[in-house]
C-alpha cells in the first residue's frame, strides 16, 4: 500500500483512495527480484553426484508388475478372439419372432420318437412321413389284447358247452324233483 492511503486511514478518512499512487507496491527492483527467487530454488545436481537421500532413485526397478500385466492383457485377448470365433454365427436377442405358418403337430398315440424323417425348416408335403414312433408299447398293447379276447372267446365255448349241459340236465332235474 501507498504511504498516502495509511495516512488518510490513520486520520479517519475511511477507504478512500488519495489520488494516483506514486510509489511502486514493490520497492525492489525487477532484476533483484529475478535473483532472489533463482537464490531460493535449489541449483540442479550433476548427475554423477549423489548423497545418501537418493538410494531409492538408485535402486532397479521390477519388472514383473509389467510382464503379470502384460501376460493378463494377452490372455483377455485370446480369450476374447476364442469367445468370438465360438459365438459369431450365434443370434441372440429376447424380442424374436417367427414369420411363417407355424403349426402343431400331435400324434394319435403317444410314445418315444425313434426315426425323424425331416430336417429343421424344411417344407413338408400333406401325407409325408415326418416320424415313426417306437412300436415296442403297442405290440405290447396289441398282444395283450389278443390274449384277453382268445381267452374271452375260450370261456365262451365252455360256457356254451356248460349251456348245452344245462339244457340237458335241466328237464332231468326237474323230472327227478317231481317224482
Amino acid at each position: 500500500m501507498s504511504t498516502t492511503r495509511d495516512h488518510s486511514r490513520a486520520e479517519g478518512g475511511g477507504d478512500a483512495e488519495a489520488g494516483p499512487r506514486t510509489e511502486p507496491r514493490n520497492e525492489q527492483a525487477p532484476e533483484r527480484i529475478r535473483e532472489n527467487k533463482a537464490a531460493r530454488s535449489p541449483a540442479p545436481r550433476p548427475p554423477d553426484q549423489h548423497d545418501g537421500n537418493d538410494k531409492a532413485a538408485e535402486k532397479p526397478k521390477s519388472r514383473w508388475p509389467l510382464i503379470i500385466l502384460g501376460i493378463v492383457v494377452l490372455l483377455a485377448i485370446i480369450g476374447g478372439v476364442i469367445y468370438w470365433f465360438l459365438t459369431r454365427g450365434l443370434e441372440d436377442t429376447d424380442d424374436a419372432y417367427t414369420e411363417g405358418n407355424a403349426i402343431s403337430i400331435a400324434a394319435n398315440v403317444s410314445g418315444y420318437v425313434t426315426e425323424l424323417d425331416i430336417n429343421d425348416n424344411s417344407l413338408v408335403k400333406a401325407g409325408q412321413l415326418l416320424f415313426k414312433i417306437d412300436p415296442r408299447t403297442y405290440v405290447a398293447a396289441r398282444d395283450q389284447a389278443r390274449a384277453n379276447l382268445s381267452l374271452a372267446q375260450a370261456q365262451l365255448a365252455s360256457s356254451e358247452v356248460n349251456l348245452d349241459i344245462a339244457r340237458v340236465r335241466a328237464p332231468a332235474n326237474l323230472l327227478q324233483a317231481r317224482a
